[in-house]
C-alpha cells in the first residue's frame, strides 16, 4: 500500500467585480453636475475628443471601471475616485493606475496585476474587473 502525504494546495484565487451601468441615469446624472466629473475623473482621463452622447458612453464606461475597482478594494474605507485613473493604451486596451490610498491598499493585499474590459452600446456601459495577487 503506497501512502501520499497530504499537502495542502493553495490556489490565488483573482478577486472580481462587474459593474453595468444604465446610461440614461448615469446622463440625468451628469447634467448640470460639472463638479461631479472633477471629482471623480482626472485630467487624464477627460483629456478626450469625445463630444455629445459618445462623451457620456465613454464617461459611463470609465465610471463603471472605477466602481469595480472600488468594490475589489473596498472593506469600509472612504476613497477618492482621483487616486484611481482608467487609461487607454495605444493598442486601445484600457489600463489601471492607482495612486495614494487606492495604490497602499491594492500594494497591502498584494495585487499584481489588474485586467480591465469596458464596453458600451447606447443604453448601458459595463465593465470587468479583475485584480491578480
Amino acid at each position: 500500500m503506497t501512502m501520499y502525504a497530504k499537502v495542502p494546495v493553495r490556489f490565488q484565487t483573482p478577486n472580481s467585480s462587474l459593474q453595468v451601468i444604465k446610461i440614461q441615469p448615469f446622463k440625468q446624472l451628469l447634467e448640470g453636475r460639472e463638479n461631479f466629473i472633477q471629482q471623480h475623473y482626472t485630467d487624464v482621463e477627460l483629456n478626450v475628443n469625445y463630444i455629445g452622447e459618445r462623451r457620456i458612453q465613454y464617461l459611463a464606461g470609465r465610471w463603471a471601471a472605477k466602481r469595480a475597482i472600488i468594490n475589489i478594494l473596498d472593506n469600509g474605507r472612504e476613497f477618492s475616485y482621483l487616486d484611481l485613473e482608467i487609461l487607454r493604451l495605444s493598442t486601445g486596451q484600457p489600463s489601471v493606475i492607482l495612486f495614494g490610498q487606492c495604490q497602499a491598499i491594492a500594494t497591502r493585499l498584494g495585487i499584481a496585476q489588474w485586467l480591465i474590459s469596458i464596453s458600451h452600446t447606447t443604453t448601458h456601459a459595463v465593465a470587468s474587473v479583475v485584480a491578480i495577487v
